[in-house]
């Protein structure tokens, strides 16, 4: 079966609409105090703070996972894969 152009630009137009469509289930109501969120100058998910001082998983003040020592950069992207 060949690919039907107008039911993928249709289904397109419909992913577009969605996603720029503001969502009642992501608002935040008027008075409710906002979140600051983490610097993420690369967009690669990883907050800059964890890229230059390391990544503290349980609050207790010892870094845990040392980012900067694996290569991480804040303005690069950077991928950690752990294989088991």
């Amino acid at each position: 079966m060949r690919p039907r152009p107008a039911l993928f630009a249709l289904l397109s137009c419909l992913a577009v609409a969605a996603l720029a469509a503001p969502s009642a289930a992501t608002a935040v109501p008027p008075n409710e105090p906002q979140a600051v969120l983490a610097t993420d100058t690369d967009g690669d998910s990883l907050p800059d703070t964890w890229e230059t001082s390391g990544y503290d998983a349980n609050g207790d003040g010892t870094i845990d996972v040392n980012l900067p020592a694996m290569g991480a950069n804040p303005t690069k992207k950077d991928l950690f894969v752990e294989l088991d």
